[in-house]
């Protein structure tokens, strides 16, 4: 789960889509809420980053479960 804030948002939506995963996208008022379901959340996590450093994001929470079935 990633709640991010972003000039980017609809840029986002559509680089999403091409994911070779399920993903939900839920737009909010000033933030978008995306429920990834990716198994590599290592790659993910990392991604989120890189994307805040070069400023394509400005805030963003991350939230990754544990375990799931």
């Amino acid at each position: 789960l990633i709640v991010l804030k972003s000039k980017y948002e609809k840029d986002f939506v559509r680089i999403l889509s091409k994911l070779p995963c399920t993903t939900y996208v839920f737009p909010l008022q000033e933030e978008i809420v995306l429920n990834i379901f990716h198994e590599g959340a290592v790659d993910m996590m990392f991604a989120v980053k890189k994307l805040e450093e070069k400023g394509y994001i400005d805030d963003y929470f991350l939230l990754i479960p544990l375990y799931w079935d």
